[in-house]
């Protein structure tokens, strides 16, 4: 199935992946793309917290970072971790990727490290990138800047208010967690591409791909079989019902986590989401919990509707599967 998202990106089916914070690899990337999808380097990508060999990959430290920074990095640090990625990607598949690019700032200038990530972007030729703006729309600036660089840009937008801003600054694909919003967009902006964010056991992808132009998938990747989450969180997760898991509410979204001891303590203070997500140290925890697999101090996120998935595929087969639903 062929549509206007895929000539858009130059991909084969209308498959995004969703990247999480230090979830993604070169070889995780390549494999989405090869099977026609469009897979994403996201913040970090690659980082490994365990190798310490060589590499801008490699750290000695059990701690990832400032808390308080979203990149975890500094400037030379990052890039040369994602150029590292984007080399990984580029030995398996010669098929569309994108790049994410974060910033909490309105202005390019005011966060180099982001700006940094363009740069890369424009020098290796990559054309599709994911903006991160942690709950602010896309601005004039970073829209400004991308495009200069002859890079299409994609985001996650809340509701229509949000989308509006975005997309008169130069948003190019909106992503968007509810129906609802993506009809609405569609009708104010016809021309503006629209993707839904879904997970891969939604009741009927058949009819919502007739309605949006593309699906981006979280948790099927993130549990993948080219994926570095960690071996006994991913066998917990399979074999997990939906009394395993509780949800959580944070800045950016809400997501399922399994529902342990340090989690339901935390849960019962009553925080806001940033409370939350501070409280749950932030990326850090999630990678204690995800990649280290510690969930007596990390924590996991995964699809609000994923607690259905019982079988980890690769990602040829997830796109396989979810494209035979949609064809």
């Amino acid at each position: 199935m062929k549509n206007r998202l895929c000539h858009a990106l130059a991909i084969n089916t209308p498959i995004i992946h969703c990247p999480m914070h230090t979830m993604t690899n070169g070889k995780m990337v390549a494999a989405i793309s090869e099977a026609g999808g469009l897979g994403i380097l996201g913040i970090n990508s690659g980082y490994n917290i365990t190798d310490v060999t060589s590499g801008a990959s490699s750290t000695n430290s059990e701690v990832v970072g400032n808390p308080n920074n979203y990149s975890i990095l500094d400037t030379m640090t990052e890039r040369n971790l994602m150029n590292e990625q984007i080399n990984t990607t580029l030995e398996n598949t010669f098929r569309s990727f994108a790049v994410e690019v974060a910033s909490q700032y309105d202005s390019p200038e005011k966060d180099p490290t982001a700006k940094s990530i363009v740069e890369l972007m424009r020098k290796r030729r990559l054309t599709i990138a994911l903006f991160e703006g942690f709950g602010s729309p896309l601005s004039l600036a970073w829209a400004k800047i991308l495009h200069e660089n002859g890079i299409k840009i994609m985001q996650v937008v809340s509701d229509l208010a949000f989308a509006n801003t975005a997309i008169n600054h130069g948003l190019d694909i909106a992503i968007v967690k509810e129906l609802v919003v993506a009809n609405k967009i569609q009708n104010v902006y016809p021309d503006t591409l629209v993707v839904l964010a879904s997970g891969i056991e939604t009741s009927d992808i058949q009819t919502l791909i007739q309605q949006v132009d593309g699906i981006y998938l979280n948790t099927p990747f993130a549990i993948c079989n080219e994926a570095i989450i960690d071996d006994g969180i991913k066998a917990r997760f399979l074999s997990s019902h939906k009394d395993d898991f509780i949800k959580l509410t944070l800045p950016f979204g809400d997501f399922l986590t399994f529902k342990t001891p340090y989690i339901e303590q935390i849960l019962s203070r009553k925080l806001s989401p940033q409370e939350l997500f501070n409280q749950l140290h932030q990326f850090q925890g999630l990678i204690d919990g995800m990649i280290k697999g510690n969930l007596s101090y990390g924590y996991c996120l995964f699809d609000l509707n994923s607690y259905n998935i019982n079988e980890a595929l690769s990602a040829e087969e997830i796109i396989n599967t979810t494209f035979h639903k949609i064809d």
